[in-house]
């Protein structure tokens, strides 16, 4: 219940309702309650989330093979900021999260959300 998975650029959400999911399953009904499409800056963000928010370091050649544009066009002051912080490592050819930042991580990813994604969480949230 309330699982997520991802075909390709779609996320699927099931519901996260016990009684509607159990009532869905045991119609032969999806249990699918929302869709995400992914666009670009979802895309971005998903490869970050893959790496630094799973606690691997954040390769800049990586993620300029994957986009064709380096990492500072997308995320230049959001990394300045976060290591000013003190919650980032910039190694110059690779970003990892500080000790402190792992403490925070989920809280440093939201750092590179698109606007629609956090719009999102707070709805989400209230």
């Amino acid at each position: 219940m309330s699982a997520r998975s991802h075909l390709r650029t779609t996320i699927y959400r099931n519901h996260d309702r016990i009684h509607e999911y159990i009532r869905r399953v045991e119609a032969g009904a999806s249990p699918v309650e929302q869709v995400f499409r992914l666009g670009p800056e979802d895309l971005r963000t998903q490869f970050v989330a893959r790496s630094l928010g799973d606690g691997r370091p954040l390769e800049r050649a990586a993620y300029e093979r994957a986009f064709g544009r380096p990492l500072e066009a997308d995320y230049g002051e959001v990394v300045a900021r976060l290591a000013g912080a003190g919650l980032v490592v910039d190694r110059g050819d690779e970003v990892v999260l500080s000790d402190l930042g792992r403490l925070v991580y989920d809280r440093v990813m939201l750092q590179f959300y698109p606007r629609h994604a956090l719009d999102w969480l707070w709805r989400q949230a209230a």
